[in-house]
């Protein structure tokens, strides 16, 4: 019982929740988003990252289907490293979150509004994402059935959007295949080859665009699917995001008209388009069809970390006050409280960051959530019944992922590895301040 006395309700089909799962992913979305970033390290090297990121993806999300049909709560990644690892891994993925639920509704924000500045120079970027972000917040206050359903139908729009996209980088190829074998970039004083240390970088970035299919996990308090309907999930819109992110990512570099910067951010998609007169007058609906894809997919993150954030309010992990305010859920079912602590977080980030920035503070975080999930996987099987979904190969996929995670930390870049330290620090001082320590996890 939540303290307003209102409960999650299920009410979610199936379906509705594969939909709701692709809206987080959005795989046409992320390929917008995390590009630009990846190509700026990596170069033509970046086709390498996400194929590198692609495998490591899959057998990720191998732990958390078998992990997550044991305990599909609705926060998701939060509540099965606490389920299985206990209060003092609840606590470091508490800070974890509340770094990454800060960051990513602001990160999206602000990449939507950078397109939406290409057809409104006049409107500061930041304020137009302060206005993305009430876009999500609003619509994550409706009855779940109602976000759903609008999130459903953008999810529509973003595919045919990424279609055109990729049908316009296919017609127009202009490098030679030889740059996806031995990498290029152009910093502006020449073409250089790319070394591996910038490659793992972009490993990095690409693993934060194909993150999400656990999404699923969000919404299974308020879903009618069996518990092993999960892992089912999981793994399906995990192979939909490795096929259709990868040709993305190698339809747009093999399209790329020239290997330096192309000074409009986040893809190049401007460069693109401006190849031919048909593709500069289609260039504005292009990017009102990005701008919505991005809109889309914050709608649907924001409305999953506010149910993260109601389960860690539920787990009693937060100050008391927020736990008080995080707790408050209304009459239709929507954690209003954990939207509204979401909201603040994420204002204060638009203000304050950028956008390159922040995907790479988001990966660094990745990467240690998803060693969690890894560890959390070879032990589940030592706890109890035999999960609803059981992994082939078990422990390899685990172990393996285990070991590319701690390959990728020991490979970040310096501002990386700091950020990753203090977050740890942080962690460890916030449990070993927590007075509920000895207290069970709720669920396990």
């Amino acid at each position: 019982m939540t303290h307003s006395g209102h409960t999650l309700r299920p009410v979610l089909s199936l379906p509705r929740l594969v939909a709701l799962t692709l809206a987080v992913i959005a795989p046409s979305a992320s390929v917008f988003l995390t590009y630009g970033s990846a190509y700026a390290k990596a170069g033509t090297g970046v086709v390498i990252g996400y194929a590198i990121a692609a495998g490591l993806n899959l057998v990720t999300m191998q732990a958390y289907a078998e992990v997550g049909s044991a305990y599909p709560r609705a926060g998701g990644d939060y509540s099965l490293a606490a389920s299985v690892l206990g209060r003092i891994a609840a606590n470091f993925y508490t800070v974890f979150f509340a770094f990454k639920g800060m960051v990513i509704p602001a990160l999206l924000s602000l990449t939507a509004a950078s397109y939406i500045h290409m057809l409104v120079p006049t409107c500061p970027v930041s304020w137009l994402g302060v206005l993305c972000l009430t876009l999500f917040i609003g619509v994550a206050f409706l009855e779940i059935t109602t976000s759903s359903r609008v999130v459903t139908i953008m999810v529509a729009i973003e595919a045919s959007v990424y279609l055109g996209f990729m049908v316009t980088s296919i017609l127009f190829i202009h490098q030679p295949w030889s740059v996806l074998f031995h990498p290029l970039i152009d910093h502006g004083h020449g073409v250089v080859n790319v070394s591996w240390p910038n490659i793992w970088v972009a490993t990095t970035t690409a693993l934060y665009g194909y993150n999400g299919a656990q999404a699923c996990l969000y919404y299974s308090e308020e879903t009618k699917a069996q518990p092993k309907d999960f892992g089912k999930t999981i793994l399906l819109t995990t192979m939909i995001t490795i096929v259709v992110e990868f040709l993305g990512v190698l339809a747009t570099t093999m399209a790329l008209p020239h290997l330096g910067p192309d000074g409009h951010g986040a893809i190049p998609l401007i460069s693109l388009f401006r190849q031919t007169a048909w593709g500069r007058r289609m260039a504005p609906l292009l990017i009102i069809g990005v701008s919505i894809a991005l809109i889309d997919t914050g709608i649907a993150t924001t409305m999953g970390y506010g149910r993260i954030y109601y389960a860690i309010a539920r787990d009693r992990q937060w100050p008391e006050l927020v736990n008080r305010l995080c707790l408050h859920i209304n009459a239709r079912g929507v954690p209003v409280g954990a939207l509204v602590f979401l909201a603040v977080l994420n204002a204060s980030m638009i203000l304050v960051s950028g956008v390159t920035y922040l995907i790479l503070f988001t990966g660094s975080i990745l990467l240690l959530i998803y060693l969690g999930i890894q560890v959390s996987a070879l032990v589940i099987r030592f706890k109890g019944p035999a999960p609803p979904y059981r992994m082939p190969m078990w422990p390899l996929p685990p172990l393996v992922a285990a070991i590319a995670i701690l390959f990728l930390l020991t490979h970040l870049g310096r501002s990386q590895m700091i950020s990753v330290a203090i977050i740890l620090l942080i962690g460890a001082v916030f449990a070993s301040t927590d007075p509920h320590n000895h207290d069970r996890i709720s669920g396990t």
